[in-house]
């Protein structure tokens, strides 16, 4: 094929938008169809919930898109939430320019860029509905993360923060709760990437709102040990309905990996009444 019979970059990233919004809206389709088995739950999983009521501007079943590094920008993240989804915008794993690339370098004008898209420009003091991924993986997560992303937020007022990968020692040592509790007090709803049990007891303990419950099937960064979506999930929400006995906490549990179409929702809808995500790539940041 010849340069000039090449696609441009910029018309492979319209067909990928145009791609997605239709897959967002099949999901809505299928899970309104036949294919799910009683009409009462049919309504029972399109009611207005507790996640649409943080985030109003979504629909049941909710479809997140992931903060796939490399992968989704502003401009994804705003027609996904344009659809009656919620997205997320990449931050990186980096908070100290010093040691390595500066992740948070371009997340205000990729933020500015979802707000465009959105229509909220002139909008300033209302928060834009999509969210910011960050994987806590490197070690400026706990030297750097408060002092360099939470002006950044502050500043352009994202709705969510997907937190994934923190260091064990940045968890047992009480600096991703803290992370978790500034992320709050600036009025964040804060999602949790899990992919273990004891992960997940772990983000309830530290004050997630949201558990993302990622199996094997999901591409990109895994666990060393893990198991499918569906298994996965449903081992999952018996855990948070029990960490809710125990706690009196309210916590919501978002499904990821292998969830590509409208069947793969219903599917994790009929795990508990909990929304579904769909994913097009497997790892938050």
């Amino acid at each position: 094929m010849s340069d000039e019979d090449r696609p441009s970059s910029s018309s492979s990233k319209r067909a990928s938008l145009l791609r997605l919004k239709s897959k967002v809206k099949e999901v809505k389709q299928v899970v309104m169809s036949s294919q799910l088995p009683q009409t009462h739950y049919k309504k029972e999983v399109t009611r207005p919930t507790r996640l649409t009521g943080l985030f109003p501007n979504t629909t049941n079943p909710v479809v997140f898109s992931a903060p796939m590094l490399g992968t989704a920008n502003g401009r994804l993240a705003a027609e996904v939430s344009k659809a009656g989804g919620f997205g997320f915008i990449p931050a990186g794993y980096n908070f100290n320019p010093k040691s390595g690339p500066d992740h948070l370098g371009q997340l205000g004008e990729e933020l500015k860029i979802a707000r465009k898209v959105l229509d909220l420009e002139q909008a300033t003091l209302t928060a834009v509905p999509v969210g910011v991924g960050f994987i806590l993986c490197h070690e400026s997560a706990r030297t750097h993360f408060i002092e360099r992303a939470i002006p950044v937020l502050q500043e352009y007022s994202p709705q969510a923060v997907w937190l994934f990968a923190p260091r064990v020692e940045d968890v047992e040592g009480g600096v991703v709760r803290g992370i978790i509790d500034v992320l709050h007090d600036n009025g964040f709803v804060v999602f949790y990437q899990v992919g273990t049990v004891k992960a997940v007891k772990e983000a309830v303990r530290d004050g997630a709102d949201v558990v993302v419950a990622q199996g094997t099937d999901a591409g990109g960064h895994q666990f060393a040990r893990g198991a499918g979506t569906m298994s996965f999930l449903r081992e999952v929400v018996e855990v948070v309905k029990g960490e809710k006995e125990r706690t009196g906490r309210e916590v919501e549990v978002v499904g990821a990996g292998g969830v590509v179409d409208g069947r793969g929702v219903v599917a994790a809808l009929a795990l508990g009444e909990y929304p579904a995500g769909i994913e097009r790539e497997g790892d938050g940041g």
